[in-house]
């Protein structure tokens, strides 16, 4: 049934009839928006929590590579296939002078669903090694992005939970030889333990090629170093956490620094590490969906209207003044009243429908059915 049906059926009820109508609409209208927004809200929480957890395993990389003294690597980008989101990986280190790029994928645990996720790292392995990619040529991208082409590149299965036994078996299933690097954040430290499983009991395969990284990591990254929060959000997280980060940190770092809204280049300046290397197409991709979603969600607005689209300054929609917490509430709120309309709506159509046609069958035999002209005594 078209909007248009539905309001003609409407329309032909007389005025006692409407009010009924229009009342009992108001009635679950009040109730279904109660029950959606707490369920969206809880999704909307529970995924933006989820997104959190992957972002600290990203962090626990970069802090042990970015700005590192006595290494001669350092932490390029994450998301470095940002355009082939099936055989993307999630966080590229490289040593520029020694043209070696590790690949590093990023599992919150392996304990599950292990033998799935070997396959699907094994492909992407595969997509970069044979250039694969179906929009960007690897080789040059890698040689733009890192500075020189890699004459080597090597590949790591990063996670805080690390079944070794049966990640040994299943990589001899898979064929692949693994290098793991275990995740850990003991109070305002990151370490990370590496581990070595062979496709086959006498494969020539030691782990990484270069002496230096392997005493780095066993030396250094074992015993510790300092935690640092360089990105709040990946290509890969979810747009709740993504929009929710990006609002709090514009209003945190740039509106009450006094500047009352922003332009593009301002907001590409406040994301400077999760944009770290990342191509213009690619920034204004992300631009552009913050702007879209947050629109939407009424949290971002126009303010000043220019010609070129990346001079057009725009400012968050807030109230809250300095309590944190309630802002990022306020925040969380705005997403879920957003993404609960699609389903109220429906619901809420298919309940007009459903009520219409009671109603109008109820006028059709003055309210009775069938039972009523059923003898009781039969």
């Amino acid at each position: 049934m078209t909007d248009r049906d539905l309001s003609t059926r409407i329309g032909r009820l007389n005025e006692e009839e409407r009010k009924e109508f229009d009342e009992k609409v108001e009635s679950k209208e009040e109730d279904l928006e109660e029950k959606l927004f707490d369920e969206y809200r809880q999704k909307v929480s529970n995924e933006i929590n989820t997104n959190r957890e992957e972002t600290d395993d990203f962090n626990i990389i970069i802090s042990a590579f970015e700005e590192r003294d006595g290494i001669d690597y350092t932490y390029i980008r994450t998301e470095p296939l940002f355009h082939e989101k099936e055989h993307n990986l999630d966080v590229l280190v490289a040593s520029q002078s020694k043209q070696i790029a590790l690949f590093v994928e990023c599992e919150r645990r392996l304990t599950s669903r292990l033998l799935s996720k070997l396959m699907n790292f094994d492909e992407k392995i595969e997509v970069i090694e044979d250039n694969l990619a179906d929009n960007v040529d690897i080789d040059q991208y890698l040689k733009q992005t890192i500075g020189v082409l890699p004459k080597m590149n090597e590949f790591v299965m990063a996670s805080r939970q690390i079944p070794e036994m049966e990640i040994h078996y299943k990589a001899q299933e898979v064929g692949r030889n693994v290098i793991t690097w275990n995740l850990a954040t003991p109070g305002n430290k990151c370490q990370i333990y590496q581990k070595v499983f062979k496709k086959a009991e006498d494969a020539p395969f030691t782990g990484h090629n270069d002496d230096e990284l392997n005493d780095y990591i066993n030396n250094e990254l074992e015993k510790g170093v300092p935690y640092q929060q360089y990105i709040d959000f990946t290509y890969s997280s979810s747009w709740y956490l993504k929009l929710r980060d990006m609002v709090v940190t514009i209003i945190n770092q740039h509106h009450r620094q006094g500047h009352d809204n922003f332009d593009y280049e301002e907001w590409r300046e406040l994301f400077q590490y999760e944009l770290k290397n990342y191509q213009r197409e690619e920034c204004l991709m992300m631009y552009n969906k913050f702007l879209d979603y947050g629109i939407d969600c009424g949290l971002v607005s126009l303010e000043e209207d220019a010609e070129d689209d990346l001079q057009k300054r725009y400012r968050i929609i807030h109230s809250v003044k300095r309590d944190q917490e309630k802002l990022i509430q306020n925040i969380v709120d705005k997403i879920a009243e957003q993404e609960m309309q699609t389903e109220f709506n429906s619901l809420m159509r298919e309940f007009k429908e459903q009520l219409l046609t009671q109603m109008e069958r109820n006028k059709a035999t003055g309210g009775r059915t069938l039972s009523d002209f059923v003898d009781p005594e039969e």
